[in-house]
């Protein structure tokens, strides 16, 4: 038995998926290393899936079948006799306006074992009803115990009862009365918990400033560093930044603008005024240097580190070095460090006309 209504639209799926996509996110956002906003996102997810789990929100509790001019709703659980959950399935087997609903999966197998059970149930039969997890219309409904059957015109109860889940019968009765007829069999409490309440409860015992600091401190430690060596002696070199061309350089109207093996200057075509300072910025004399050197253009400062903390709060870490610095730090990439010829720390670089300034400088030994 294909126990689904409706393919892949009924509430098991969205129930189902959409919890499980909270706890799935959270896991590849620690994976992956993804820092805060992720993580916020991940935490109003869970929050706003529980809001919109309530009988007024995503499934439309009470409204959810005003377009079916009459409809029956049997309100189901494991904890029935085999036969008799059975027999219920069979009832509403292929029956468009009959939804047979649970409250939530056992908590033992969850929603896996849920549906081995089911398919174990119904092995052998061929029946294929429309079948939901839908806790809100328990709640809506003041469902207590299972089976109950609720009779709708328009998605307005006309009728109910309890230990009973035959539509043809409890119609047959609304005919002569209306609203609750009482109880005509054997009704059990449902086995399966409120799965709202059930995800409530997952979702206040996240622990979002863990899965935080998980985040940030695997993002940096996935962040590569480059292990230069301190410098010894001061020395400063002055770079041609030149780039040779490859291949000609060709516009769709045909103009060549540069010929392989033409040099070309990027200082010539645009200004550099910036000063890079380059540091190891887990080093506090480097960084109290970078702060030093920063101090009389500040707005042209960019400084860079070649490496990220590697501490158990590196978030927290890399905000203490911004801050001895005063300004903020980008990372260096292997690109950078090649083209700008970055082969110690301390480094500042500045440009000169056409070439670069790469000054290495000594760490003063007793500080600044």
């Amino acid at each position: 038995m294909e126990v689904i209504a409706k393919g892949r639209e009924s509430a098991v799926t969205a129930y189902s998926e959409e919890a499980r996509a909270v706890a799935d996110r959270a896991q590849a956002t620690i994976r992956k290393g993804a820092v805060n906003p992720d993580l916020v996102e991940i935490e109003r997810d869970s929050q706003s899936f529980v809001a919109d789990s309530l009988p007024e929100g995503a499934l439309q509790s009470r409204e959810r079948f005003a377009d079916e001019p009459s409809s029956f709703l049997v309100f189901a659980s494991t904890s029935m006799p085999e036969p008799d959950l059975l027999a219920l399935l069979e009832v509403a087997s292929d029956q468009a306006n009959v939804h047979v609903i649970f409250r939530g999966v056992p908590e033992s197998g969850g929603l896996d074992g849920f549906m081995e059970y089911l398919t174990r149930l119904t092995k052998g039969h061929s029946i294929n009803p429309t079948l939901t997890i839908d806790p809100p219309q328990w709640q809506a409904r003041a469902i207590k115990v299972a089976p109950t059957i609720v009779a709708l015109e328009h998605g307005v109860e006309i009728g109910r009862a309890t230990g009973t889940a035959n539509p043809a019968w409890l119609r047959e009765q609304l005919i002569t009365r209306k609203g609750d007829l009482g109880a005509y069999g054997k009704i059990y409490e449902p086995a399966e918990r409120d799965m709202v309440e059930v995800l409530r409860e997952a979702v206040a015992k996240i622990d979002t400033e863990k899965l935080r600091r998980d985040a940030e401190n695997s993002f940096w430690m996935q962040q590569p560093r480059i292990d230069l060596p301190v410098v010894q002696e001061a020395r400063v070199l002055r770079v041609d930044p030149s780039v040779e061309i490859s291949r000609d350089v060709v516009v769709p109207d045909g103009t060549v603008l540069a010929k392989k093996g033409d040099r070309i200057n990027p200082l010539l075509a645009v200004a550099f005024d910036q000063r890079l300072i380059v540091i190891d910025g887990s080093d506090p004399k480097q960084r109290a240097l970078a702060k030093q050197l920063a101090a009389d253009a500040p707005s042209k400062v960019v400084v860079i580190s070649t490496r990220g903390p590697s501490d158990d709060d590196s978030a927290e870490t890399w905000v203490k070095w911004q801050t001895d610095v005063e300004q903020r730090m980008y990372l260096l990439n292997p690109r950078i460090q090649a083209s700008l010829h970055i082969e110690r720390v301390p480094t500042m670089i500045e440009a000169d006309g056409a070439v670069l300034v790469v000054n290495e400088l000594m760490v003063p030994k007793g500080g600044l």
